[in-house]
């Protein structure tokens, strides 16, 4: 399930050096501090929001270029879905199946990678 930042930033803390990487945990929790994840908590890709499992809360993500219709699973329990276009928001139909071990393999979104790294470049001055 999800959960608020600061429960997020104290598990953080907590697991510094064990779980965590106790070099990164100062970074993700000053990036916390300053408010500059509010836009990607709980998101699959900027405005899009994840769906939630009915076993594990919101992981389900949506990618930008997916349509209705199209199965999409939970990383977490395995639990497939069927993609649907309601009135106002995007949901997640279960299928009653889990993913196959193929299914669940998880592939980088390459189309966000490309326009992350496209945004990060015209933000960067030019060098003669």
């Amino acid at each position: 399930q999800g959960m608020p930042a600061q429960q997020a930033a104290d598990l953080l803390h907590a697991g510094r050096g064990g779980q965590f990487d106790a070099q990164l945990i100062p970074v993700f929790l000053d990036l916390l501090q300053q408010g500059a994840l509010q836009g990607i908590m709980g998101h699959s890709d900027e405005s899009i929001p994840l769906q939630t499992c009915p076993s594990c809360g919101p992981t389900v993500v949506r990618r930008r270029e997916q349509q209705p219709g199209e199965q999409v699973f939970c990383r977490n329990c395995g639990g497939g879905f069927k993609l649907h276009q309601g009135d106002h928001a995007w949901e997640v139909v279960p299928l009653q199946r889990k993913g196959r071990p193929d299914e669940l393999i998880t592939d980088p979104d390459h189309a966000l990678i490309e326009r992350t790294v496209a945004a990060m470049a015209e933000s960067f001055p030019a060098q003669a």
